[in-house]
């Protein structure tokens, strides 16, 4: 069975899609795009992660038909058993209790009900909770999930470095969280007809829940970007981060970085040395990390690029995580070198000495630094080796390209089980 030429898709996401911003949002903008190409979509926000926005960017606005969001209410919370819904699962729990909310629920079915939908496609699994009965019609041809990050998985990593780090009641959090998601994935994922994730890692992850033939890998894309190059050599070594600083992998790379691997590179180097810390959220170890002489805090902003333009490094020291990491992705657009660790660069096909520099200790991170410092040429070609990748792997129109394929495969594979059945 082919994909019939403009279909009618529903595309539920827990973030207002974007083409700049973070990275969850960045591969709803990318899913929205893909899925635009494809057939109408309908889109439906339930801002689990934005709550404070109250409309679609002009950008992702021309990739619609139609689109409705679905606000999360203080009712909602108090009827999801918590008592403060806070804005990500980067500061709470799970957002599964404020979900279970028997009034968002009716709302999200509600929306577009007068539409009968060919294709549903899902962002984020705890979404499906609220597509129990569009899941769960004979009137759907295809059902799919996206899962850019395996709960499950990501919460131990989260409780470990919480325990690492001597917090143990919020790592008890963690864990209590990640079992939720380990016995919702059990049962929710045979809800969909194929479940794309981010990396050939995460494929393997979930392989245990799934026939295999329903994974698909799509990658995390970014926008290339023109005319980018070294930032060129100057009495300024600047290094950048970009990231959120309510989520607390982040927090606690800063931290790492700077308490442990900054000293170290002082004394490996006479140059002046400049730290840019760019990135929306609240910090608490700001304060105590602001007489650092070569830290700027930026915060927020609207536009990063200047701050990519001016980076001779971009630095992620991440200790854990999930998913992959788009910054990284977008580092490589704009020809910067890039120093990460293990945890930093999982999920990307790139290579220690190819396309970037690994390194999970502070006396080996602070080293590898120094060599972008001091080796021009070396800088060169991990950019240009990083770009080449970039292009073959991780743009829009691969994406789009799987996408489309997914879908495809989804439906003959259906086609031919239908027919079977008739037999």
């Amino acid at each position: 069975m082919s994909i019939k030429q403009s279909p009618k898709i529903l595309f539920v996401t827990p973030v207002f899609p974007d083409d700049t911003g973070y990275g969850l949002a960045m591969r709803a903008g990318a899913l929205l795009e893909g899925l635009a190409a494809i057939g109408d979509v309908y889109l439906l926000v339930v801002p689990v992660f934005d709550p404070g926005r109250n409309d679609l960017s002009e950008a992702a606005r021309q990739h619609c038909t139609e689109y409705r969001i679905v606000k999360i209410t203080p009712a909602d919370r108090l009827a999801g058993n918590v008592t403060t819904f806070l804005s990500s699962y980067r500061q709470q729990s799970s957002p599964l209790p404020v979900l279970n909310s028997q009034r968002l629920q009716h709302a999200a079915e509600a929306g577009f009900k007068e539409i009968p939908f060919d294709y549903v496609y899902v962002f984020r699994l705890y979404m499906a909770q609220l597509m129990t009965s569009r899941l769960s019609g004979n009137t759907v041809q295809g059902r799919f999930l996206d899962i850019d990050d395996i709960e499950s998985v990501t919460r131990n990593r989260l409780a470990a470095l919480y325990r690492k780090n001597g917090l143990i009641k919020k790592a008890r959090q963690e864990e209590k969280a990640a079992k939720q998601f380990e016995v919702f994935e059990r049962q929710q994922l045979p809800m969909f007809d194929s479940v794309a994730v981010c990396s050939h890692g995460d494929r393997a992850r979930i392989r245990d829940k799934l026939p295999e033939n329903t994974i698909h890998v799509l990658p995390n894309v970014i926008r290339c970007r023109e005319n980018a190059q070294l930032a060129g050599s100057s009495d300024i070594f600047n290094m950048l981060f970009v990231g959120n600083l309510n989520y607390y992998p982040n927090q606690d790379a800063l931290a790492f970085f700077i308490d442990e691997i900054l000293p170290l590179l002082r004394e490996q180097t006479t140059r002046r040395l400049n730290f840019t810390i760019v990135g929306s959220g609240k910090w608490p170890g700001i304060a105590a990390r602001q007489h650092v002489k070569e830290c700027d805090f930026v915060g927020y902003v609207a536009d990063v690029a200047p701050y990519y333009q001016q980076a001779d490094a971009v630095v992620v020291p991440l200790r854990a995580g999930g998913g992959t990491r788009i910054k990284i992705l977008e580092a490589f657009s704009f020809r910067k070198p890039v120093v990460t660790t293990s945890s930093g660069i999982e999920g990307i096909s790139a290579e220690d000495e190819a396309q970037v520099l690994i390194a999970d200790q502070p006396a080996r991170f602070a080293a590898q630094i120094c060599r972008i410092m001091e080796d021009l040429p070396l800088a060169e070609r991990l950019t240009t080796r990083a770009h080449k990748m970039l292009i073959e792997n991780y743009t829009i129109d691969v994406l789009k390209h799987r996408l489309a394929n997914m879908i495809k495969s989804t439906l003959e594979r259906s086609d031919i089980s239908s027919t079977d059945s008739k037999h």
